[in-house]
Parts: C-alpha cells; sequence; structure tokens
C-alpha cells in the first residue's frame, strides 16, 4: 500500500515536472515572438529614419545606429522563436542595415558597406571639411565634432 501511493505520488511530480517544462518552453518561444514582432516594426521605423541624410550629424547617428543594429537582435541561441518569426526578423535587420548603408553612400559617394570605421572616417573628414568652409574668424567653430 504504502509502495503504491509512493508511486503514485512520484508519477503525480513528474507529470507537473514535465508539464511546467514544455509550459515554460511554449512561453519561453511565445514571448520572443512577441518581441521579435516589435523588434521588427522598430527596424521598418529606423529603415525610414534613416534613409535620407542630409547632414554629417544624421550621418554620425546612422553610423552609431548601424552599429546597434548589427550587434543586436540577431537570432540565434536564447533567442529563438517560430521560424516564420525569426525569418522575418533576419530579412528586416538586413533591409534595414542595407538602407542606412546606402543613405550613407549616397550622402558621401563612398561605398564601405558595413564597415563602421571606414564609414565614421569619411564622415570624419566631411564634417571637418564642412566647418573650414562655414566657419570664419569673427564666428569661431563653437560646434562640437565627436
Amino acid at each position: 500500500m504504502k509502495r503504491k501511493r509512493l508511486l503514485f505520488i512520484a508519477g503525480a511530480i513528474g507529470i507537473v515536472l514535465v508539464s511546467i517544462y514544455f509550459l515554460q518552453a511554449f512561453f519561453v518561444k511565445y514571448y520572443v515572438r512577441f518581441h521579435q514582432e516589435h523588434v521588427i516594426l522598430e527596424l521598418q521605423d529606423i529603415q525610414k529614419r534613416y534613409s535620407h541624410i542630409k547632414t554629417w550629424e544624421q550621418a554620425i547617428d546612422a553610423i552609431r545606429m548601424l552599429e546597434y543594429i548589427k550587434g543586436y537582435y540577431q537570432v540565434g541561441p536564447g533567442y529563438r522563436s517560430y521560424s516564420e518569426t525569426d525569418a522575418r526578423l533576419e530579412c528586416q535587420r538586413e533591409r534595414t542595415i542595407q538602407g542606412i548603408i546606402d543613405a550613407l553612400r549616397e550622402y558621401t559617394g563612398k561605398d564601405f558597406g558595413d564597415n563602421l570605421y571606414q564609414w565614421e572616417e569619411a564622415i570624419r573628414d566631411m564634417s571637418w571639411r564642412e566647418n573650414e568652409t562655414t566657419t570664419t574668424e569673427a564666428e569661431p567653430n563653437q560646434r562640437g565634432i565627436f
């Protein structure tokens, strides 16, 4: 009798633990999907916001955003959802990165791909040239660059 009772209790605990494990996995996957959907929308907004660069200050902001996007929200271990959502996120990340690169290319006339260091150097050179042509001796440069 005692043995049957212990087996029943052990079986019930096992069922509860297995159920908790599967429910937890489902909720984690669901939460990641929810987060990825919002990241996709944010990346679309970023793509629009940085698609037209008119000043070197905007170019610096675009480079910083490019650096951020390249380093975050990459689908991988610990950040996976349903394969369709993962694929949509990766696709939007690439479109956003490419959109920023295209805007930088259009603004500078140069193409450094996703090389952040080269973009920063090119924009720094452009900003110094822009300041030299707009600043006179009577009007010292008050703009902090970098």
